[in-house]
């Protein structure tokens, strides 16, 4: 089965505007690693921190570690 990223892009935004943390995780994983997208350390690390700003543990630890490099 292909992976449609950038139709998961689209379905993923929607949520992270109604607040869904998880969606804004997977946005800045799917640019992290340029699914979809072309590969932005920019936009995944603004992603992770709206995730982080929302008190998410794991968001904190992807945010670290894409920081660090």
């Amino acid at each position: 089965m292909k992976q449609d990223y950038a139709e998961a892009l689209r379905w993923y935004r929607r949520a992270a505007d109604a607040g869904e943390v998880t969606a804004m995780i997977n946005i800045g994983g799917l640019h992290e690693a340029g699914l979809g997208v072309r590969p932005d350390h920019d936009t995944a690390l603004l992603w992770y921190r709206c995730a982080v700003d929302a008190d998410h543990e794991r968001a904190a630890a992807l945010l670290q570690k894409l920081e660090a490099r």
